[in-house]
């Protein structure tokens, strides 16, 4: 079955540390299953794609944001820009 969700929002984030990226997020709502996640531009290396399923669009939402503050650490503790673009 082919699966089509919607974009129930979207999220721009700059200023990360040791680089002058802007990166993009969407949160993501499963039309058929109604379930929520979030998906990202890029990622910072060495962190594991962001992948799973949240009961809310505030629990995705969440979890975009912690996952940007994730890559925040991973970016001050390498020392240099580490972005891995997804697509």
């Amino acid at each position: 079955m082919v699966k089509i969700a919607e974009v129930v929002a979207e999220f721009s984030a700059e200023g990360f540390s040791n680089t002058g990226k802007q990166t993009r997020g969407r949160v993501l709502r499963d039309v058929r299953e109604s379930v929520y996640s979030f998906q990202v531009d890029d990622e910072a290396r060495g962190l594991a794609s962001p992948s799973g399923d949240y009961a809310t669009e505030e629990d995705a939402r969440s979890a975009l944001f912690e996952y940007w503050d994730k890559c925040e650490e991973a970016l001050k503790a390498s020392g240099m820009p580490s972005w891995k673009p997804k697509y």
